[in-house]
């Protein structure tokens, strides 16, 4: 379902940061309440009934796909959106994934960067119990 919906956003918006505004409009709106969906199911805010694992298979392959192969479409995510699904990967031990995701937030997205670079490094710094 991710690759589904990164290719035929792809080919309906295109990947770029140069659109015809109503084409950017509609990109960004779509985008921006599909993520906003996860963050909250993420957050435990939203219950699903599908398998963890097959849950947890779609975020990260399509936030994968996303900063990989559209990273112009993560900046046109909240900065809280995009601390909420790197917070969540981050306790999925994604912490390549929730820096990368963050880091091509752009520039709004650098506080929160940072914030999750001190956590995990706080994590790795603790001794075990």
């Amino acid at each position: 379902m991710a690759y589904l919906f990164i290719l035929s956003g792809s080919i309906i918006w295109g990947v770029g940061t140069k659109l015809p505004s109503g084409t950017f409009t509609r990109r960004k709106r779509t985008i921006e309440v599909h993520l906003d969906f996860l963050a909250e199911v993420m957050e435990k805010k939203i219950s699903l009934s599908c398998n963890p694992i097959t849950w947890k298979t779609y975020v990260c392959c399509l936030v994968g796909l996303m900063v990989s192969l559209v990273p112009a479409w993560v900046q046109e995510v909240k900065v809280d959106t995009l601390r909420k699904l790197a917070s969540g990967l981050s306790r999925w031990n994604e912490h390549e994934l929730a820096l990368s995701l963050l880091h091509r937030g752009g520039k709004a997205a650098m506080g929160a960067l940072a914030e999750l670079v001190n956590v995990i490094e706080s994590e790795h710094m603790s001794p075990c119990s």
